[in-house]
């Protein structure tokens, strides 16, 4: 009789749980619906598991790309549910302009666009100049997942005209920087990359140049929750960057180690976080 009454309790507890038989996205309307699909590892035709379901919530959060992130189980006919995750987009645009000033140059205004979930692809881009004492323009571009499994690329271009402190030449500085980063799970992110830099001082007969490029490399590993609780966690950060000049004998390597630690003694309302930092610069 014990035997029967067990495998009848299993039986209606089977039959009552909610099978995740769907998965659907609302509130959506420039982010491409694959951005937010990776993100979610909620399995089909099983259970459902309300701490996977927010832990996906949590992760299409940390995107940076939505205001609100909610999930629910939707009821369906035959007695299984629908999981749907309802998003918000944040503000997409934000402009630039603010004065600038350096006691070499004096002042200088800046002008702009950031541009968030660029494309609907969570691609961000920055579009900038400056006018005054010096003159600047240039763009920024980063995609955090562009293929495979969490690789990333970012670049930069620019160029800036200034006068030289104390001699009769225009410093014309142009530049341009790339980087390729993977994620090893959601705390581990390796990246390399090269930065190239040609600088010209040119006057009424004058021109001297000055070209690098510096192969770079970075090692980042960070246990915080960047946008629910940035508060308590570790973040340990090395970068190497080798400056290889053309025009000068002259090579350099430096290297970047940094450690920070975060938590929070005080919880709450008037939550309190105490930081502390250790970082490291060397010259080879």
């Amino acid at each position: 009789m014990f035997k029967y009454s067990v495998h009848f309790i299993v039986m209606t507890a089977i039959s009552s749980a909610q099978i995740v038989s769907s998965i659907d996205i609302r509130g959506h309307q420039n982010t491409r619906e694959y951005i937010i699909e990776r993100e979610i590892q909620h399995p089909l035709r099983v259970a459902l598991d309300s701490s996977i379901a927010q832990t996906d919530r949590d992760r299409i959060e940390n995107l940076g790309i939505f205001s609100t992130v909610t999930w629910q189980a939707v009821p369906l006919e035959d007695g299984t549910v629908k999981l749907r995750y309802h998003v918000i987009e944040s503000t997409r645009f934000f402009p630039i302009f603010s004065p600038s000033y350096e006691e070499e140059t004096g002042w200088s205004f800046v002008f702009g666009g950031f541009i968030n979930n660029f494309r609907g692809r969570n691609e961000s881009l920055t579009i900038g100049g400056m006018i005054g004492g010096v003159d600047a323009y240039g763009f920024d571009f980063n995609n955090p997942w562009v293929f495979g499994d969490h690789v990333s690329v970012s670049f930069e271009v620019g160029k800036n005209f200034s006068n030289h402190v104390f001699l009769p030449l225009e410093r014309q500085t142009s530049s341009f920087e790339m980087n390729v980063g993977r994620y090893f799970g959601y705390q581990k992110r390796v990246s390399i990359g090269f930065e190239f830099e040609k600088k010209d001082f040119v006057g009424d007969s004058t021109r001297i140049e000055f070209d690098y490029i510096a192969p770079q490399a970075s090692m980042a590993y960070d246990t915080r929750d960047i946008y629910n609780d940035p508060s308590q966690g570790v973040y340990i950060f090395h970068s190497a960057q080798y400056f290889n000049f053309f025009n000068i004998k002259n090579n350099a390597l430096f290297w970047n180690h940094s450690y920070s630690a975060f938590f929070s003694p005080i919880k709450g309302k008037r939550k309190t976080t105490i930081g502390s930092n250790i970082t490291i610069n060397s010259t080879h």
